[in-house]
């Protein structure tokens, strides 16, 4: 299937829906809400029934705070979030532009989007809860007081029957978008532009063959997110990977994105053929490479703590298993984000620590054969 038919079929979808809720969006109901259509990601806390009531006061300041946390983060971005939670459940409403989505698609639209839950879960984690849930895209009624449409039902279903893990599970129409938006002429063309250029480029760069060939598969990734920011289990399920934060955090700071140009950039300033890894950083860049890189370190540290100390904590069984698949994707991070080749590399040389060393120190290693094993999502 194409694109032009791959997205003809989304936009049947999607306007199949909004059309029947334009058909009963009368007078009455105008003046009562607003009808759009919407990310709506459905979420609630792990081992609530099991919180004492100083806990639940707790959660209760970390759901606010997390959404503030969310707000401070988009900047100037022009995105509107909505939070609707009561308990331990948690909705967050986030209604989007059509126009954007489908006739002019970009990764960076649909991620500025998607980020959102990311960073909301992540915000939750560091301030001591566990979240899952799903993320659904469909029609809504909401006001202040009321929310209504069958893209809350779909939510719910998803997280109870679905997520069972600590994650945000996608459903099946975001990730068949995302799949199209793969073949999009204008993503493709920038994914194979950016590969020739760095690919020559990288000839002139002294790293290993190993490290150039993950470069080059990082920064395909880079150019299409879902590959870096989203994962899938073996059962099936796409998720959210909220630790990608940190690893885009990391990665910019080294430049990774612009490594092609940093390189062109360095032989005319120095007329060299050949460049060792230091040679393309300032000393002002290689401190804050060095200073971001231990700040991460810090916030994986804290997020080994928060699992471990989970994991020694909860008695309930089902609750424990959840926590020992979030090791499971706890480890998968750092050894597929942070100790991937070219990462090593550059801190190695730019820090002089070895990283080899140092990260097994966060790594929790429990081996459990019976969760389902994580991998890339390859979309």
């Amino acid at each position: 299937m194409g694109y032009i038919s791959c997205f003809e079929r989304f936009l049947e979808i999607i306007h199949s829906d909004l059309q029947m809720y334009n058909r009963h969006f009368d007078i009455p109901a105008q003046e009562r809400f607003r009808k759009e259509v919407v990310f709506y990601g459905f979420m609630d806390l792990l081992g609530y029934t099991n919180f004492s009531v100083s806990k639940i006061t707790e959660s209760a300041i970390a759901i606010y705070d997390s959404l503030q946390h969310i707000n401070n983060s988009k900047k100037k971005q022009s995105i509107e979030i909505i939070l609707r939670s009561y308990s331990d459940n948690i909705g967050l409403i986030i209604p989007i532009n059509l126009a954007e989505l489908f006739y002019s698609p970009s990764p960076k639209t649909v991620w500025s989007i998607l980020r959102i839950a990311t960073i909301y879960q992540l915000s939750m984690v560091l301030n001591g809860f566990a979240l899952r849930g799903s993320l659904c895209i469909g029609t809504l009624l909401f006001n202040d007081d009321i929310m209504a449409g069958k893209v809350l039902i779909k939510a719910y279903e998803l997280e109870k029957e679905r997520a069972k893990y600590p994650r945000i599970i996608l459903d099946d129409i975001i990730v068949r978008y995302l799949k199209c938006l793969r073949k999009y002429p204008l993503v493709e063309s920038k994914i194979n532009n950016g590969n020739n250029l760095l690919k020559n480029e990288l000839s002139f760069l002294n790293i290993s063959e190993r490290g150039k060939k993950d470069l080059i598969r990082l920064i395909t990734d880079w150019n299409f997110f879902p590959n870096l920011a989203i994962l899938k289990d073996s059962d099936g399920i796409y998720f959210l990977n909220y630790l990608w934060q940190f690893a885009e955090i990391l990665y910019n700071a080294m430049s990774l994105p612009f490594f092609a140009a940093k390189i062109f950039k360095s032989r005319e300033q120095t007329q060299g053929s050949n460049l060792e890894i230091s040679a393309l950083y300032s000393e002002e860049d290689i401190k804050n490479v060095c200073k971001i890189f231990h700040q991460i370190y810090n916030e994986l540290e804290n997020h080994y703590k928060f699992i471990v100390k989970n994991l020694s904590n909860v008695e309930d069984e089902k609750v424990k298993e959840k926590y020992f698949w979030l090791s499971k994707y706890h480890d998968f991070f750092v050894d597929n984000f942070i100790a991937r080749p070219i990462v090593k590399e550059i801190i190695n040389s730019l820090c002089q620590i070895k990283l080899e060393q140092l990260l097994p120190n966060i790594k929790i290693n429990y081996s459990i054969d019976k969760l389902p094993s994580i991998e890339f999502a390859n979309i």
